[in-house]
């Protein structure tokens, strides 16, 4: 069965790590006439995946079964029934995954010891796209927008209402007690308000019902890179931030309430502020990057920039979008070798340095643009804005 990707994916995917990793990035065509096309590229693909893990990943007689998993899409109708543009598939000794994309990857076949994540950036970051959380006491909804649609998107134990998620439940018309309400993971005993107390303690009330919105959200939508627009009335949107683990830079307010709002109504108002968001955020960052470039602030420098990379200091990282750097960088020597060719055997760390960089960018919270090379901040495949 396909999956529709989520952010705490990418966590998934760095994580696995041991022995052959196959990574498969393909376009397909939504409409059904194009099916047998589609099946026969990824049975070429297999095919070489074949060959390439016959070369010094696996016997020849373990091959088979290995691939078995990806083998058995190629006749599960199921599988091709449900199409959008592009599809990767990922298969490790211990695991599968499928994902499938509303924008088009190209097509790519990678055998090493961890999933390669690159070609997601692209699928994930183009067109520009953004998430928008519809919020109020009453009704909460999150939603993923781009220039010409919007659509709901689904978010497990997110909170309906501040009513259902702190239990309340009326006493008097004078008094109001919430029972169990949460508040950092903890329940709480009955809190009593009476007249002329519900102001004293409603930002309270607030805090605890949008932090157990934000948790909710942060295990959907970690790693996004995805800007969020948070939709609600002016005062509550401070509080919200407060409480918010979104970065500050990523968190848009549309002030309003959205309670009755229709979907289309809510992206037509939502889109001119990310596009404002999009070219002042990425080119105050890429002004930043050059001009510290020589400051200790930011680098282009691959022995730099990998390093940084594994300790966390990346603020923000720009990336040639065709570049490969094929190379090797040791965590704990802090060395790195760029080859001109690539070598038969990888290891962990003896793959291509810009898919690395990336992936321990993305782990420790980092942004990450593609770029096109003439358009890259500094001389390199990448340049980086550090923390620190």
């Amino acid at each position: 069965m396909l999956e529709d990707f989520v952010q705490s994916d990418f966590e998934r995917l760095l994580a696995s790590t041991g022995g052959a990793h196959v990574s498969i990035f393909m376009p397909t065509r939504r409409e059904a006439n194009y099916r047998a096309e589609d099946i026969l590229r990824l049975k070429h693909l297999l095919q070489q995946a074949e060959k390439e893990l016959a070369s010094g990943w696996l016997r020849s007689t373990e091959v088979p079964s290995f691939l078995a998993p990806i083998s058995s899409l190629l006749t599960d109708e199921s599988f091709w029934s449900g199409r959008q543009e592009g599809l990767a598939i990922f298969l490790s000794p211990s695991e599968m995954h499928t994902f499938r994309f509303d924008n088009p990857v190209e097509e790519r076949l990678e055998i090493s010891r961890g999933f390669v994540v690159r070609p997601l950036m692209v699928a994930m970051s183009e067109p520009l796209k953004a998430l928008v959380l519809s919020l109020s006491e009453n009704k909460i909804q999150l939603y993923s927008l781009d220039e010409h649609s919007i659509e709901v998107v689904a978010v497990p134990d997110l909170p309906e209402s501040m009513e259902v998620a702190l239990n309340y439940t009326a006493v008097d018309r004078g008094q109001q007690v919430h029972t169990g309400s949460v508040v950092r993971g903890r329940k709480g005993s009955g809190v009593f308000h009476g007249q002329g107390g519900v102001a004293d303690t409603h930002k309270d009330d607030l805090q605890a019902f949008f932090r157990l919105v934000d948790e909710a959200l942060t295990k959907r939508i970690h790693g996004t890179g995805r800007p969020l627009i948070v939709a609600c009335v002016e005062a509550s949107f401070p509080i919200y931030r407060q409480v918010s683990s979104h970065g500050e830079c990523d968190l848009l307010h549309l002030a309003g309430n959205f309670d009755y709002a229709k979907p289309e109504d809510l992206r037509r108002k939502a889109w001119p502020m990310l596009k404002e968001w999009q070219d002042t955020t990425r080119h105050a960052t890429a002004d930043r990057l050059r001009k510290n470039l020589d400051t200790g602030l930011a680098s282009d420098r691959v022995g730099v920039i990998l390093p940084a990379a594994f300790t966390g200091r990346i603020d923000t990282l720009f990336y040639a979008r065709d570049a490969v750097l094929l190379g090797q960088f040791d965590p704990l020597q802090q060395t790195v070798v760029v080859f001109e060719r690539k070598p038969v055997d990888f290891t962990p760390y003896n793959s291509d340095l810009i898919e690395t960089a990336i992936q321990q960018v993305l782990a420790h919270r980092g942004r990450v643009y593609a770029a096109a090379t003439e358009d890259l901040p500094g001389g390199g495949p990448f340049a980086a804005l550090f923390r620190y």
